[in-house]
């Protein structure tokens, strides 16, 4: 570079600049914060919203693969279930129902049975995510292998052979990377499989299952070992079906006529007059799911984005009329009008620049810290990061906000106006932000952050209350207990279920076991029976658990009426159900010693009524009504004392004496899943409160900065109205109101706005907004903007008059 372009860019650009910024240091650093802490949480969220609607999915053509939906719906409106019944995806599967011709219609399909398993010949116990599978796999999802193949899960599943893929990170962990991975065997309840591939590394499991559940271990469908084999009355909640087509809708009513026309044939009576209705979304859609509260956060951000900018001009014109002078004498001296020009670009380029630098480095700091978080909510956080739309938009941004810069300050820089400033200045006269200017800054920025605090303040207080509000229950000291009989030669639960007695008084013969019940987990809503009241003449679906006589007692969960079950109840298989209040209020209120029947057939007699549960994510509560279980069960709930540890290992062993096929496939405390299942509300909440405390600091710091300016313009006045004869408590209260009335103006027009917006604010609570919430809200920001307004005019109000 020859010489007099490199003395231009440093005696004409960088040297003038860099000697601005060390006058003015802490403008400077005030500007770097501020623009490093809006970019970053602007391009974290849009790193975010990327990688959920926008990344593409790693599978060829993703556009024409859609997730099959099974839905019934009963003659009653309100008997309707969601999901795949197991007998109707092995019909569909089979295709023997269909004709020749609908065989030749129907679209290529990919079923998926999803569970954890535990390889009977391995010694650690811990469970493997597996999916049992029937379908074109490799074609549809472009599964690729650095060993092996997987074309056995093509054949029909009935015929498919033994043969299990393994994912590579299982490769690597269970089996050492060994080379010979293909002659190695893997035993899964029973049946012993070889190993017929790895896949690849690079391959991203689609997550149908639930967010953050990636398969490991991939077998044929044939294998799987569901509970509700044969069963039509409920859906499986394991089951997922894909389907590979072009023309969806010829497709899907193909489809929909078989599987009405396989379900009259081989459903039960008591299903009769119920429909079945196929309906179909995107793989895009039904991996990605529906984030409500990352629209709201999205929408905190843009107004952070908002009010930072608005502080960032009101900074940068405070500090361009601070050096009009300087600027006037370099132009008074030669200084062409270009060249006052270049030298702001650059004093705004070494701002931004950095900004930029520093906002990216800490963009991806925080994608890699939370992954792990949003692993369980959105699809494959792991592979959340820094992509180059995000970069993009990191430059975008900068660009604005340097054009944003540049274009306010190209008048103030015309050599015409730099020339009246000099003339000005000495007759105190120099060229300052009107009034007018400085309220519309303070009345924007005020009316953006109390329309984000009035709505936000109800989402956060309505998220503290789900996380705080009871459950119905005691969940301390209680664990989950799961065990499998790893087998596929059933001998029918009879067979096993002394054995299943035996290790539970085994259980509670162990010190620091106070009680053990055969029961689920209580935040599980799986079941659902079709239930009918003869003196009302109506059916209902409510939410069925299978009990035994301790398991109230276990959760300490509250009797509103009536007895729990008895022992004689168990062993004498008494037909008794205990039903909620929910479900208690739809039958008419007074039901105890009533008599329904369960699909139309079983007649029970109700002898009691429980308090309802407040499951997280589920604030209302449906109907729910409980059966005797007749005293065995591969689940349970276990009660101990406080500091008791037991094993895995000693669980197993103590499973192991009573059969040898008895596996542990879970072991946790009730309380680690509560957390679990509030994890997802517990982290926005942070969020949002993380994004409005960004909001709160920076307009509080914007509306002080501008105070303290209007203020310092008005000193003259105040001086003059004093030495008439003005009380200091008058000068100060009209100063006070002359700051507040621009500011309570935005307040009460973010109430208005909160007026309209009640509706859908209403859609995305559990509880209803709270009313005195708002006015919290609404006093909070008055209290912030007086004690601004009072400090600020205290600051040039003289202590005493002058005389």
């Amino acid at each position: 570079m020859p010489q007099c372009y490199r003395d231009f860019i440093w005696f004409t650009c960088l040297q003038p600049a860099l000697m601005q910024l060390r006058q003015q240091p802490r403008w400077a650093l005030s500007m770097l914060i501020l623009l490093t802490m809006t970019l970053s949480a602007v391009l974290c969220v849009a790193a975010l919203l990327y990688h959920i609607w926008f990344k593409p999915l790693p599978y060829p053509q993703p556009n024409t693969i859609f997730q099959l939906e099974h839905q019934r719906q009963g003659t009653a409106a309100e008997l309707h279930d969601n999901g795949w019944p197991y007998p109707a995806t092995a019909a569909l599967l089979t295709g023997q129902h269909l004709s020749q011709e609908r065989a030749l219609q129907t679209a290529p399909l990919l079923a998926f049975y999803y569970g954890e398993e535990v390889p009977l010949t391995s010694t650690n116990a811990e469970k493997i995510k597996t999916a049992y599978l029937s379908g074109d796999w490799q074609a549809m999802l472009g599964v690729e292998f650095v060993h092996g193949q997987g074309d056995h899960f093509m054949v029909a599943p009935k015929e498919q052979p033994e043969g299990a893929v393994i994912s590579f990170a299982l490769w690597q962990e269970v089996f050492g990377g060994t080379s010979d991975i293909l002659q190695q065997h893997i035993n899964i309840n029973g049946i012993i499989h070889p190993i017929r591939g790895v896949v690849s590394q690079n391959y991203q499991p689609p997550e149908l299952f639930k967010a953050g559940w990636q398969p490991q271990l991939w077998l044929p469908w044939r294998y799987n070992n569901s509970e509700y084999k044969g069963y039509w009355q409920s859906p499986d909640p394991n089951i997922r079906v894909l389907i590979n087509s072009d023309a969806t809708q010829n497709a899907l009513t193909h489809l929909q006529s078989a599987m009405n026309e396989t379900a009259s044939r081989h459903a039960p009576p008591q299903l009769a007059d119920w429909q079945t209705q196929l309906t179909m979304q995107t793989l895009t859609q039904a991996l990605r799911g529906d984030h409500p509260i990352i629209l709201i956060v999205f929408a905190c951000t843009l107004a952070l984005l908002l009010l930072a900018s608005l502080n960032l001009a009101q900074l940068f014109l405070l500090q361009l009329l601070q050096s009009r002078h300087q600027l006037a004498v370099r132009s008074a001296v030669g200084a062409k009008y270009s060249t006052i020009r270049t030298t702001l670009l650059c004093q705004l380029i070494l701002l931004i620049v950095p900004a930029m630098i520093l906002s990216l480095w800490l963009t991806t700091l925080v994608l890699k810290l939370s992954a792990a978080w949003l692993s369980q909510f959105i699809y494959q956080s792991e592979h959340l990061a820094l992509t180059y739309p995000v970069m993009l938009l990191a430059c975008v941004l900068g660009s604005a906000i340097l054009g944003l810069f540049m274009l306010l300050s190209r008048s103030h820089c015309q050599p015409a106006n730099l020339l009246n400033s000099l003339k000005r200045s000495g007759k105190g006269q120099a060229q300052q932000l009107s009034q007018a200017t400085i309220r519309r800054f303070v009345a924007s920025q005020v009316l953006l952050v109390s329309i984000t605090l009035l709505a936000c303040s109800q989402l956060v207080w309505d998220s503290l209350k789900q996380l705080t509000h009871p459950l119905g229950f005691d969940a301390s000291q209680v664990y989950e207990l799961e065990f499998s009989v790893a087998t596929l030669d059933w001998q029918g639960w009879s067979a096993y279920a002394p054995m299943a007695k035996a290790f539970k008084q085994t259980l509670l013969q162990e010190p620091g076991v106070l009680s053990v019940s055969f029961a689920r987990s209580p935040l599980k809503d799986d079941f659902q029976f079709k239930i009918t009241a003869p003196w009302q003449d109506a059916s209902y679906l409510p939410f069925h658990r299978n009990v035994d006589q301790d398991y109230f007692e276990v959760l300490d969960q509250h009797l509103v009426a009536g007895r729990t079950f008895t022992l004689e109840d168990i062993e004498d298989e008494n037909p008794v159900v205990i039903i909620n209040q929910t479900f208690a209020r739809q039958l008419g209120g007074e039901v105890i010693g009533k008599t329904v029947n369960i699909n139309g057939a079983n007649a029970l007699r109700i002898i009691a009524v429980i308090d309802d549960l407040q499951l997280p994510g589920k604030p209302i509560s449906p109907p729910r009504f409980y059966l005797p279980n007749y005293g065995s069960a591969t689940y349970m709930l276990v009660k101990v004392t406080p500091g008791l540890t037991l094993s895995k290992a000693q669980l197993n062993t103590l499973l192991q004496q009573q059969h040898p096929q008895f596996v542990l496939t879970q072991w946790r405390a009730l309380e680690e899943e509560i957390a679990h299942a509030h994890q997802y509300r517990r982290i926005t909440s942070l969020l949002l409160m993380f994004i409005n405390a960004l909001i709160l600091i920076i307009t509080a710091y914007g509306v002080y900065s501008l105070q303290s300016y209007a203020a310092y313009l008005q000193q003259g006045v105040v001086k003059v109205h004093l030495m008439l004869g003005a009380k200091r408590r008058q000068v100060l209260a009209a100063r006070l109101y002359a700051f507040l009335q621009p500011a309570l103006l935005s307040v009460l027009l973010a109430g208005i706005v909160l007026a309209f917006a009640w509706p859908w604010l209403n859609t995305l609570m559990a509880f209803s907004p709270d009313l005195t919430l708002v006015a919290i809200s609404f006093c909070s920001v008055v209290t912030a903007l007086v004690a601004i307004s009072l400090v600020t005019a205290r600051q040039y109000v003289p202590v005493k008059r002058l005389v």
